[in-house]
């Protein structure tokens, strides 16, 4: 190269970004509950609330975590703005992210393959990759401008 030319900067859309960044995360985590060698102490609650609730899946049990943070990032806040119901609408995106890995992928079903029923090699291999996507997709979250979901609020 020349002194007088440059290196050209990739230039990703935010939009594409938080996509990406909802996708990677849900996926990440739908992995890390088909381990079952621990998660999150962030989606752990929705996690356990699908466990114990049979007629929630784990990503409606994350719509109605969310909800009930976001209505009290609200009080807390002491007023509720349009641009922080964003946050809780990402949460509805992720969790339905989330329910349709864990209906596309066999591995991350429950119905097909109870939590903690698969190898320990694969629940190893999935605690460790699901672990560096959940940081990569949290990473990427907070380099658009949406909001995150409401956990980040808190």
């Amino acid at each position: 190269m020349s002194g007088g030319d440059s290196l050209r900067k990739i230039r990703i859309s935010n939009e594409l970004i938080y996509v990406l960044a909802v996708v990677i995360l849900s996926f990440a985590t739908a992995m890390l509950a088909a381990a079952d060698m621990g998660m999150s102490m962030v989606v752990a609650p929705a996690y356990i609330v699908s466990l114990k609730v049979e007629f929630l899946t784990f990503g409606q049990a994350e719509y109605i975590v969310q909800g009930m943070l976001f209505v009290l990032f609200c009080i807390l806040m002491r007023r509720g703005r349009g641009l922080y119901f964003f946050a809780f609408v990402s949460g509805l995106f992720y969790g339905a992210v989330l329910d349709f890995w864990r209906m596309v992928i066999p591995h991350f079903n429950p119905e097909l393959f109870a939590p903690g029923t698969l190898p320990v090699s694969v629940r190893i291999l999935y605690f460790v990759v699901g672990f560096l996507l959940n940081s990569l997709g949290v990473s990427l979250y907070f380099k658009t401008y949406f909001y995150p979901q409401v956990y980040e609020f808190l």
